[in-house]
């Protein structure tokens, strides 16, 4: 199954190409999409658990020290516990 040389048949053959390269093309595209989100999943996690950590062991310092987090938790400040 060849190549008539009336170019009919040769022309379908060269849009089979073209859309092979094509769907190749977007692929492949979709495929680095899929791991550059991966990757941003596992970075988002990631910072998840350093936030989750830094807050315990800063929780956990304020304990020690006997100091409260202001009411705004946001601010990353500590007050000192008055009594």
């Amino acid at each position: 199954m060849g190549h008539w040389f009336n170019g009919r048949l040769l022309r379908v053959d060269d849009r089979l190409d073209a859309l092979a390269i094509a769907v190749g093309y977007w692929v492949e595209q979709m495929s680095l999409i899929q791991e550059e989100r991966e990757q941003e999943a596992r970075a988002d996690r990631l910072m998840a658990e350093v936030r989750k950590t830094h807050e315990a062991m800063a929780l956990g310092l304020a304990v020690m020290l006997g100091d409260k987090p202001t009411t705004n938790p946001n601010d990353g400040a500590w007050v000192k516990n008055k009594r």
